[in-house]
């Protein structure tokens, strides 16, 4: 994953990061490498960690509870 910045002479509301991600699509034999490119936002980058650490949180958290389904709550 690498990532850039646009608009740095704009208002912080207006900058944006472009980030790439290169994947791997193991369905194929040999494995294909797809580059994925997208712009975000300082608001969905926030929005985006938000969930990334509640998710981690809920994966530290079932190291011994039962195999059922955690809850997926959203925080905004």
């Amino acid at each position: 994953m690498t990532w850039t910045m646009e608009n740095l002479n704009s208002a912080p509301a207006n900058r944006v990061a472009i980030v790439h991600l290169k994947l791997q699509d193991c369905t194929k034999s040999p494995s294909e490498e797809i580059e994925v490119k997208f712009q975000l936002t300082k608001d969905a980058i926030e929005a985006m960690l938000r969930s990334l650490t509640y998710i981690s949180e809920q994966l530290s958290n079932m190291a011994g509870t039962s195999s059922e389904p955690a809850q997926k709550k959203q925080k905004q």
